[in-house]
């Protein structure tokens, strides 16, 4: 995320990245759906951003006071740590589940 530009930047490639996707105030963290939805804690405007693959906005969520960080578990809720207020705030049910990449290098016995 770029904080200051209140913008995120999807990398595809090493050294190849998209136009920055606006997403709020003060982006800090993210995290990916098994969808490919991109989440994004806005710091600045105590939201949470729901944009699809192509980095266009879906909803916005309230939350707690400057949240920092987003988790998807494997039910589909959306769990964001809030600095400002030292909460969690659990949204139940509106994400695809996490994104998990697997593994490709040597297989043990």
């Amino acid at each position: 995320s770029t904080n200051n530009a209140g913008t995120v930047v999807k990398l595809t490639a090493p050294s190849t990245s998209s136009s920055p996707y606006t997403v709020g105030i003060a982006p800090k963290g993210a995290a990916i759906d098994s969808a490919g939805n991109i989440w994004v804690a806005n710091n600045g405007s105590n939201t949470v951003m729901e944009l699809n693959s192509s980095g266009n906005p879906i909803t916005t969520y309230s939350v707690g006071k400057n949240p920092v960080d987003v988790a998807i578990d494997s039910s589909g809720d959306v769990w964001v740590t809030n600095n400002g207020d030292g909460t969690v705030s659990e949204l139940v049910g509106v994400a695809a589940g996490p994104q998990f990449f697997p593994y490709s290098g040597p297989q043990f016995p």
